[in-house]
């Protein structure tokens, strides 16, 4: 949080919920990391002034769901399935990375997201392998000084032999970490837990790990209902977790992919929220997003990036294929048989996703009366997006040029508790050569290990398919 006062004067500011599309003209008075007043023709003595003139100025984007360690193999599982992801990745390659790696991926995963206007995450960090790897990714994290909530990872990386491969060792080191790093109030970094996923460790331990969430008053952050099953064989991770009294309000649930209308209405009544990650679930087989779906059913809605190893985290681009995706995802069948007359209002607006990806991912994470939208009083997140470019003219709709339009290099400054971390154009305050020496070499040292066991595509398992249903079938018997 900065305590230098601020003024950003003379812009079109997206007040409010950015779903309600009220563009204002107005001041922006910034004190102590806070939005102090939010009116026209401020007069504020002893204040940077920011020229908003001819810019519009946003709330920072908020991405609810992203694993940042992985910024150490981009872009490797480019054209992967979830099913290689699984193999490559979580099953091997995980597994080689060291505490230093983990640090350089975090690090410079979120140099991407705050140059790309993120002003807070979400880290699902599963490859906490030691306590060392928890407390370097934490520390990157913490650095970084981007908004968020950093999840303790259960899953254990399949490693031979670790100090945290049992759970009872890995809820003790997860008390070590709230203990000595979350003690006291921090106005940025929340903590949280990332469960294993359901049918990969037994049954009740996966309770276990929600009833820790909840003993300890952190967001429950799972990955769920995501891996499509054939007709009568669906996972229903949702009404199993409904049925054993697990749900609360206080879970995001990311992909969700496979939800039931059913299913969204105990999630809705649960008072949970879904994050989607389109990038990630339309190409790598999850299927369409639940954001069109979930947001009409009710339930908080918000949109990540899920994985550097994948794609970027640019939140443009998340938007804009949530926004077309669901659409085409409604549409289809009715084009397929009455043609295009049957097609009638459309299911999903830009303001939908701009709303997802601010408020409803704030929400979503338990921080929508701290980010998401700008209101006086909530944390200065802000962005000023430059609107005087020729491929923005003329505006009719701001919110629409924004969402269908805008992109990364329109954002002039950024915000993140009202201290500036991109200022024309590019990151202040951050040294960002270390950071690109960093993952450099932490990128190399992973590379070599993991040619050293089959390269980057190792020999899969030749009955994995078999384990893996074996496994599930144990660890979830009696469940369905």
């Amino acid at each position: 949080m900065s305590s230098e006062r601020t003024l950003i004067r003379g812009g079109l500011v997206l007040v409010g919920d950015p779903r309600d599309k009220r563009m204002e003209r107005a001041d922006v008075l910034v004190e102590e990391g806070r939005i102090a007043a939010l009116q026209p023709d401020l007069q504020v003595a002893d204040a940077r002034v920011i020229d908003a003139a001819g810019k519009w100025v946003l709330p920072g984007f908020v991405d609810a769901h992203h694993h940042l360690w992985q910024a150490t193999m981009r872009a490797v599982c480019a054209d992967w399935n979830l099913n290689d992801y699984f193999w490559c990745i979580r099953r091997n390659h995980a597994t080689v990375h060291t505490p230093e790696d983990v640090y350089a991926g975090v690090l410079s995963a979120g140099y991407g997201l705050l140059t790309s206007g993120v002003t807070c995450t979400i880290d699902f960090c599963h490859c906490i392998v030691t306590p060392e790897h928890a407390d370097e990714g934490l520390r990157a994290f913490r650095e970084l000084g981007i908004r968020g909530v950093w999840c303790y990872g259960m899953y254990s990386p399949p490693v031979e032999e670790g100090p945290l491969l049992d759970f009872e060792a890995r809820v003790a080191d997860l008390h070590r970490v709230r203990e000595r790093e979350f003690s006291a109030q921090d106005d940025l970094v929340r903590l949280g837990i990332a469960p294993a996923e359901m049918g990969v460790v037994p049954f009740a331990q996966t309770k276990a790990e929600f009833a820790l969430a909840r003993e300890l008053d952190v967001l429950l952050h799972p990955h769920t209902n995501c891996r499509w099953r054939p007709a009568g064989e669906e996972l229903r991770e949702v009404e199993i977790w409904h049925e054993h009294g697990m749900l609360h309000a206080n879970q995001l649930h990311s992909h969700a992919n496979t939800c039931s209308d059913h299913e969204l209405q105990l999630l809705a009544r649960s008072g949970g929220a879904v994050s989607g990650t389109p990038d990630t679930e339309l190409g790598m087989g999850l299927g369409f997003t639940i954001c069109g779906r979930a947001d009409a059913a009710g339930v908080t809605t918000g949109i990540g990036a899920d994985t550097q190893c994948n794609n970027g985290p640019d939140p443009f681009v998340g938007m804009r294929l949530v926004l077309q995706s669901e659409r085409i995802r409604e549409q289809w069948p009715i084009l397929t048989t009455e043609g295009l007359k049957g097609v009638d209002k459309l299911n999903v607006t830009v303001a939908d996703v701009l709303h997802m990806a601010t408020l409803g991912s704030a929400r979503g994470m338990g921080l929508g009366d701290v980010c998401g939208s700008l209101e006086v009083g909530k944390a200065a997140d802000v962005l000023v997006f430059d609107a005087d470019q020729p491929h923005l003219r003329p505006v009719i709709d701001p919110v629409s040029t924004i969402v269908l339009h805008g992109g990364v290099a329109d954002l002039t400054t950024i915000m993140v508790g009202g201290r500036v971390v991109k200022q024309d154009g590019r990151l202040v305050g951050y040294d960002l050569q270390r950071a690109n020496r960093l993952i450099d070499e932490a990128g190399g040292r992973v590379a070599d290990a993991v040619e050293a066991r089959g390269g980057w595509y190792p020999p899969v398992q030749p009955d994995l398919a078999e384990a893996t249903d074996r496994m599930r079938a144990a660890n979830l018997a009696g469940v369905y």
